[in-house]
């Protein structure tokens, strides 16, 4: 499966993240190239369960907007999606935030 969609969701979550939450360092859990990716995963989930944008916002220190967004992107970007191993979507990611600077 071509990598090329999951390689655009990805560069469209990690620049909403950079509207929101500016800076940001590699996962010192997963080894993932963008530690927000934790926030992100938390509230997202927090949605899912069924939680209000509203709440999960205020537990995350997101705008309710924030919130949906970030989830509808994290979604988006989820490799399962797309057809992609975690080790092949670990290197599109590496890939996505290799030209930026730390």
């Amino acid at each position: 499966m071509s990598t090329s969609t999951y390689r655009a969701a990805l560069a469209r979550l990690k620049a909403a993240l950079d509207e929101v939450q500016p800076g940001y360092s590699r996962c010192g859990l997963c080894g993932w190239p963008d530690n927000r990716h934790r926030r992100v995963d938390a509230s997202t989930g927090a949605l899912v369960a069924g939680d209000s944008v509203v709440a999960v916002g205020e537990d995350y220190g997101l705008t309710p907007v924030e919130a949906g967004v970030l989830a509808a992107l994290s979604l988006a970007a989820d490799p399962r999606l797309h057809g992609l191993t975690q080790a092949r979507a670990l290197e599109v990611a590496e890939e996505v935030y290799a030209d930026v600077e730390r």
